[in-house]
């Protein structure tokens, strides 16, 4: 055994243990590029299918990169709103009953009532009775009283928007 220990190492024994050292500092230097500072694993170094759930907040979360998800397309439909009118005449001490109807595919979301001649509304010759969406959401309805003993003419509105924008 004292044989052994006194013998010089032979040049192949020498390669063989300088490629053994190379060999495992090569891997310890590839694994301390993935590490960085505290952490344990460089950033951006994993695919997203390697990450625990719930565990990325809105702060890492690049929004123009994300695109539209399916459904919420179908909210950009709601930017397109139609008025609709329908002008009616109140003849003098009557009640009437008007409507503005929506275009087809949309429905209604609120409506109202006017009076070209706004000076109507402070003598009180013209009254608001009721002021409703109609029973198929597909326009509004006005039921007006006219006190004077003049026609007044009036404009029932209709604030209306695409069936889809609903979901």
């Amino acid at each position: 055994m004292s044989n052994l220990l006194r013998r010089r190492p032979s040049g192949a024994m020498i390669v063989a243990v300088m490629a053994l050292i190379m060999a495992a500092s090569g891997t310890a230097i590839a694994a301390s590029k993935l590490v960085s500072g505290d952490k344990l694993i460089k950033r951006g170094s994993l695919s997203g299918s390697r990450l625990r759930k719930h565990t990325i907040t809105g702060t890492q979360v690049n929004l123009p990169k994300l695109g539209k998800v399916p459904n919420a397309k179908q909210a950009d439909k709601i930017g397109t709103v139609y008025y609709r009118s329908a002008s009616f005449t109140a003849f003098p001490t009557s009640r009437v009953t008007a409507s503005a109807d929506c275009p087809a595919g949309t429905f209604v979301t609120g409506g109202g009532v006017t009076s070209p001649d706004e000076t109507t509304y402070g003598s009180g010759s013209d009254k608001t009775i009721d002021s409703y969406p109609a029973s198929t959401k597909a326009g509004w309805r006005v039921t007006m009283e006219n006190r004077s003993n003049a026609k007044l003419v009036e404009k029932v509105w209709a604030i209306c928007v695409p069936a889809s924008s609903t979901g």
